[in-house]
């Protein structure tokens, strides 16, 4: 019971310290805060919510299947929106969302690719001609990458 402090001796309310606490009642005992929740980092190094990418794309992620590493994300920004062959414009646009497929990397680090046929280019053309894709490396992070 909160008798000791001035004001709660004046409260005509109940005294209880968990009935001052729910009533938000300034005086009330407040017990210590929980400790923080720590999340497992991903093993595919994205998040939800997180900003990844490089100088030339950036790519907020929305959508993480943690069991095969895909994922979907909206273009945050492109450095190189033109659409002519052989720039990042030409493959992605500027707040449009993607899906990013994982592949096996023989050097044993990460690689995602923005299927061909989910690519601007390929709607406009009906092929690419090169590939989009997402690396990530423990040195440096997330690089893209056009592969022609």
């Amino acid at each position: 019971m909160n008798f000791g402090k001035p004001e709660c001796k004046e409260c005509p309310l109940d005294k209880s310290n968990d009935r001052c606490i729910r009533r938000k009642c300034e005086h009330a005992e407040l017990p210590p805060p929980p400790p923080p929740v720590e999340l497992p980092e991903s093993r595919w190094h994205l998040a939800v919510g997180e900003t990844i990418g490089d100088s030339e794309i950036q790519v907020n992620v929305t959508w993480v299947n943690e069991e095969t590493g895909d994922f979907e994300g909206q273009i945050a920004a492109l450095r190189d929106p033109d659409k002519e062959h052989g720039h990042y414009g030409s493959y992605v646009t500027l707040d449009y969302y993607y899906r990013f497929t994982r592949h096996q990397n023989p050097a044993g680090d990460f690689l995602w690719e923005v299927l061909p046929e989910c690519t601007d280019r390929f709607h406009r053309e009906g092929s690419t001609g090169a590939q989009l894709l997402l690396y990530w490396w423990p040195e440096d992070g997330f690089s893209f990458d056009l592969d022609s």
